[in-house]
């Protein structure tokens, strides 16, 4: 890796940088180790950022809108951002969600994301790389394009799930949106300098959609030095950190209860702690909380994830079982994967074979496709320790050999800058 790196890495993306939030932590492990004045970021969520030493520009919903009567109001770029590990985060309503409210956003965007503001704030910085993680919104290709080609940037384009795939359940204007996206996307690639995909069966897939081949990178953790915890609690303990998106939480809920089942007739118990950033109601909230079998802790820092993760027996990851989620991560592959091989723990993995996240996890990890098999395997894991010592030294092994955070960082770096093309 080259820590003097005298090129100047503009990234564009929907999130910000984070040191907590799935893809800005993705993002951000790819670049953590190239000096900051030499990384800025454009993005369009609704977030503040929370790593510092970077600058950022912000153009939101408010802002195009503001924009209309006043184009002074078209964003604001970030600077002195003080370190922390939390950002607020706002869901959009459902409505917003929809397909038809997503074209009448995009008609809103169209054209009025420029403003003076951004063009002095890229004048100043003259980006000579561009990495854009590419997702579903139209405005976010225009703008790469325009200063693409504005700049002479060499550009790199990441996908990281997927939106051009039709869908079982489709409405008309999802199909409309979904072929607008393939257009952006397929134009996108064709230009690329470099096209990256996050995971084997996307690749693969995409190869045969576009007709180019991509790079896989997913998220690089730190590799854990304290992982292997010495003290001996009086039960099991089962952690699940990560989002609650994509009906996740009912597939929590049935491990709760399949826990419950088990304590009910068993001396030695199981307790799954369970900790997401992700927005909840009371009922979601209520069907994974359940006394004496699982705790919900909400969000946590960086630093007390990764304690509740060393702490851990088990980790816990889920994938829904619904057919519309399943089209959405079909090619996913989580960002707690990695972090999860790292801990050198045992790893269940509960979620329907054949998509992205489960697919890698299923030579590692103690798998359930079937929530009617949930019982049982809940039961093995419970009783055999040399199982879950097992599952934890495979998991770790894999980690070394596919997540050296040294190699990943050199390989990207020669890929993005296009040295040693």
């Amino acid at each position: 890796m080259n820590t003097n790196c005298s090129h100047r890495l503009l990234i564009i993306s929907n999130s910000v940088l984070s040191k907590t939030r799935a893809n800005g932590k993705t993002i951000l492990s790819f670049f953590d180790y190239l000096p900051k004045d030499n990384v800025r970021q454009l993005y369009f969520l609704k977030e503040t950022p929370t790593v510092a030493g970077y600058k950022y520009f912000q153009i939101k919903d408010e802002d195009v809108i503001r924009g209309i009567i006043n184009p002074q109001k078209r964003g604001r770029a970030y600077k002195n951002v003080v370190d922390c590990d939390s950002s607020d985060f706002v869901r959009r309503p459902a409505n917003v969600k929809k397909p038809v409210y997503r074209l009448i956003r995009e008609a809103i965007w169209k054209n009025r994301w420029r403003s003076k503001q951004l063009d002095d704030w890229l004048d100043e910085f003259k980006p000579d790389t561009i990495f854009f993680v590419a997702g579903d919104s139209l405005f976010a290709y225009d703008i790469c394009e325009y200063i693409s080609q504005k700049y002479k940037a060499r550009t790199s384009i990441y996908i990281t799930d997927d939106y051009i795939l039709k869908r079982q359940k489709e409405s008309f204007f999802a199909m409309v949106r979904r072929k607008m996206v393939f257009r952006k996307m397929k134009n996108c690639i064709v230009h690329a300098d470099a096209f990256f995909t996050i995971s084997d069966p996307m690749r693969l897939a995409y190869k045969n959609i576009f007709g180019r081949d991509s790079q896989t990178i997913v998220n690089i953790p730190d590799p854990n030095s304290n992982s292997n915890r010495k003290e001996k609690l009086p039960f099991i303990k089962y952690v699940y950190a990560g989002s609650l998106y994509y009906g996740r939480e009912y597939v929590i809920a049935s491990i709760v209860k399949a826990l419950a089942q088990y304590n009910d007739i068993h001396e030695k118990k199981g307790l799954l702690y369970i900790y997401s950033n992700t927005p909840l109601t009371k009922e979601q909230e209520a069907l994974i909380a359940v006394d004496g079998v699982s705790q919900y802790g909400g969000a946590l820092t960086k630093d007390a994830v990764n304690i509740e993760l060393q702490s851990a027996d088990v980790l816990v990851f889920v994938e829904s079982f619904d057919e519309d989620q399943i089209s959405k991560t079909i090619f996913s592959l989580s960002t707690k994967v990695p972090e999860y091989m790292s801990m050198r723990k045992a790893i269940l993995a509960v979620g329907p074979e054949n998509i992205g996240s489960m697919d890698y996890l299923k030579d590692i990890a103690l798998c359930v496709n079937n929530l009617d098999d949930l019982n049982e395997k809940i039961e093995l894991l419970m009783e055999d320790e040399k199982l879950r010592d097992y599952y934890s030294a495979n998991a770790y092994e894999k980690f070394l050999q596919n997540h050296d955070k040294a190699k990943a960082q050199n390989r990207i770096e020669r890929i993005v800058f296009g040295e040693g093309d």
